[in-house]
This record gives C-alpha cells, structure tokens and sequence, in this order.
C-alpha cells in the first residue's frame, strides 16, 4: 500500500506535469497559428495578385477595343467617302453613331470587368479573415489552477494521513 507522503508527492508531481503539458500545448497551438498566418497572408496575397492581373487585362483589353474601333470607324469612313455614295456628313453620322454604341458596350463590359475584380477582393478578404478567426486559441494553463492542484494535494495529503492513524 502507498504511503500518505508518497500519495501527495505522486499528486503534485501529476498536477505539475499536467501543467506543463498543458502550456506546451500552448506553445505547439501558438507555432501551428503563426505557421497557418503566414501561409494565409501568402494566399491572400496571391489573391490580390491574381485580382490585379485580371484589372490590368481588362484595361488593356479596353484599350485595343478602344483603338480597333477608332481604327474600324476611320476605314469605314474612309470607304464611304472614297465611294463617294452620298453625304459627307450623314456619313460621319451614321458612322459614329455606330462607333458610340460600340464604345458604350466596350465601357459596359470594362465596368462589369471591374465589378468582378472588387467583388473577387471582398471575397479573398472575408476568406483571409474567416481562415484567421477558425485558428485555435491556445489555452495557457494557470499558475493559479496548478497552486490549487498542488494544494488539493495537501488537503488530501492530510486526509490520507488521518485515515491512517
């Protein structure tokens, strides 16, 4: 059978190594958070990137849809006057009349484009932070809880000894 003594030293030993076990795990939860941050920052940030080449396309995109219609509207003209088919001016009409609706749809589908592009950012940012709040919190254990573990031990100590007697 166990003595009292040995049952209170096994106590505080147990309550001890339970405390330590609990704030390595702390530090282990802490490690794996700062890990998982940075490999969310890069994420996010390749998001970003990605977000950033699809605006930079877009506009590019606009703007030789921009010249390719300019370049179309003056050849187009340029027929029509060579042809000598009718009025000068009716012609430029009819032609940039043309030339506008193809620019309101160029700058539709540009706008479209960018709404896109905010809204992909809204979504990699709402992703980045909801990855950020799902982190487990690391529990540091108490220096408390272990002094009343260590003192429940005592208490019990006391108890075993009286139940020997």
């Amino acid at each position: 059978m166990c003595s009292a003594e040995g049952a209170a030293v096994l106590n505080v030993f147990s309550s001890v190594m339970k405390y330590q076990g609990a704030k390595q795990d702390a530090k282990i939860t802490q490690a794996n958070n700062t890990i998982a941050r940075r490999e969310f920052d890069r994420g996010y940030l390749n998001d970003l990137t990605q977000i950033d080449d699809n605006k930079q396309d877009a506009k590019d995109e606009r703007l030789a849809n921009i010249v390719k219609n300019k370049v179309e509207k003056i050849n187009a003209m340029a027929k029509q006057l060579n042809l000598n088919v009718g009025n000068a001016g009716v012609i430029m009409k009819d032609i940039g009349a043309d030339y506008q609706f193809t620019e309101q749809d160029n700058d539709r589908a540009y706008g479209i484009d960018m709404k896109t592009a905010f809204r992909q950012e809204n979504e990699a940012w709402a992703s980045y932070v909801s990855s950020i709040n799902n982190l487990p919190m690391p529990y540091e254990p108490s220096k408390l809880g272990l002094a009343i573990d260590i003192a429940g031990a005592g208490v019990q100590y006391k108890r075993d000894q009286k139940t020997m007697k």
